[in-house]
């Protein structure tokens, strides 16, 4: 059996390509528990700095540190800490009134349950625990958020009731991943998955071009047909269990837009797959490569994790959807985060550096910031961002040239620079005393002004 209970059959269990995969994972949770013995004892790990995100992204969680970050990342404790209901009266109120649910929701809950995980100990037997559990989840999470149960919310939950372990906690798990998702949810139901597969099918255009032209050769003509459960149950079904546990640690972790995750996961599954589909000359055996063997081809979950975030695509369904963040503050799809806190405008300061293939969208970002209105202070930063140069935090390590210098050379400069700029706005003779001492972004400011100046002369 995996990690969840799932059961492997023998001849997958004795392959070299899961013994491969097995001991990748076993990698995998090693560098985390080193990473969090040296970097986030206790509860710091439950904080998403940028170091962790990255180490998530690259390694996942092991089975210990799992169902708390997922509770904390998810939202699912603001969620839980802002309902004016508890998770045992939302259940009451279920079963109390049949009204409370639609019947067609309450008919395909039911219909479903036989078919989430037939083939897991606890979900086999009809009538079991899980069975009971997965049913209140299903249908309180309906009644919480307002919306209808469509097929596919089985498999989301009832993964997540075997990740989480505690109903109570996957039940509020699960309805922060409805927010996450909720275009594919909201009324009319599975309009957002119809935006997404389109934008997923567009951005396959523009990297894997190749194979999306040999796709259409063989009948598939729109990612619909083969593509939606990869989104909507979110690689539940495609993915193997070590890979699709840590595949959600890197969902959970991302701070960005979540669907467009979604669609990073799923490019790197084509590109991975792009050999075997492009031998397939038939739509058949073309769909049965997309929904059953392109997550069995997974050998090494950190080269799979690595090609994942090496995915750069910027998929954003909606225009700018809003995405709810830690407390309450709105964030915009695709928005960079904020820096951190105590530090103001003037701990950021502008370094030179060598142009990127960023340098077009940072020009753009430059040329907005120019057209606010500076103050004197910043005037340095001003002709720093005209030469196109990137803003970096001050510290040590990235300090201008002039920060470096002595002491009695920066007295010096202040003395002569500083007298100079007096001197030209007075037209006497300053003494220069009674001044404030001249930062180095403003020495930097005098000193390419006075290059200009003497330019243009």
């Amino acid at each position: 059996m995996d990690e969840l209970g799932f059961e492997v059959s023998e001849e997958r269990a004795s392959s070299e390509r899961y013994k491969r995969l097995k001991e990748s994972c076993a990698r995998s949770d090693e560098r985390w528990r080193e990473y969090r013995e040296k970097k986030c004892r206790g509860e710091r790990c439950l904080i998403r700095t940028r170091a962790l995100v990255s180490q998530v992204s690259k390694h996942g969680l092991d089975e210990n540190d799992r169902p708390k970050c997922w509770y904390t990342w998810s939202g699912a404790a603001i969620e839980r800490k802002k309902s004016k209901r508890t998770y045992e009266q939302i259940c009451e109120d279920v079963e109390r009134s049949e009204n409370a649910v639609n019947g067609a929701s309450r008919k395909q809950v039911a219909l479903d349950l036989p078919r989430t995980f037939p083939d897991h100990d606890q979900f086999k037997d009809e009538g079991s625990e899980k069975w009971r559990q997965l049913r209140r989840i299903l249908l309180g999470a309906c009644l919480h958020t307002g919306f209808e149960y469509i097929q596919g919310m089985n498999f989301l939950a009832g993964f997540v009731l075997l990740a989480v372990k505690t109903e109570q906690e996957a039940f509020w798990v699960f309805v922060a991943l409805l927010r996450s998702l909720r275009g594919y949810f909201e009324s009319p139901p599975l309009s957002g998955l119809k935006k997404d597969l389109d934008l997923l099918q567009g951005a396959a255009l523009a990297h894997l071009g190749g194979l999306c032209s040999h796709l259409k050769t063989c009948g598939l003509h729109d990612f619909s047909l083969c593509f939606p459960k990869w989104l909507l149950c979110n690689f539940v079904l495609v993915l193997e269990t070590e890979v699709l546990l840590k595949v959600w640690d890197a969902f959970w972790v991302f701070r960005g837009d979540r669907r467009g995750f979604l669609h990073k996961v799923a490019l790197h599954l084509l590109k991975s797959n792009e050999a075997e589909l492009l031998g397939k000359d038939n739509l058949g055996d073309v769909y049965q490569v997309l929904s059953q063997r392109c997550g069995r081809n997974v050998e090494c979950v950190l080269e799979f994790l690595a090609g994942v975030e090496a995915q750069q695509v910027a998929v954003v369904a909606e225009g700018a959807r809003e995405e709810e963040d830690g407390g309450g503050k709105k964030r915009k799809s695709g928005e960079e985060e904020a820096p951190p806190k105590g530090l103001g405008g003037d701990d950021w300061v502008v370094v030179p550096s060598s142009s990127g293939p960023a340098e077009g969208k940072r020009k753009k970002e430059d040329e907005a910031k120019l057209s606010i209105p500076m103050t004197p202070v910043s005037k340095a930063l001003q002709m720093w961002i005209q030469a196109g140069t990137p803003l970096m935090r001050m510290g040590t390590s990235h300090r201008p040239a002039a920060a470096t210098r002595t002491t009695q050379e920066k007295r010096r400069r202040r003395r002569n620079l500083g007298s100079l700029s007096l001197g030209r706005r007075t037209g006497g003779k300053p003494s220069g005393r009674g001044r404030p001492p001249m930062t180095d972004i403003e020495l930097n400011s005098i000193e390419m002004k006075e290059v200009t100046r003497k330019l243009e002369l």
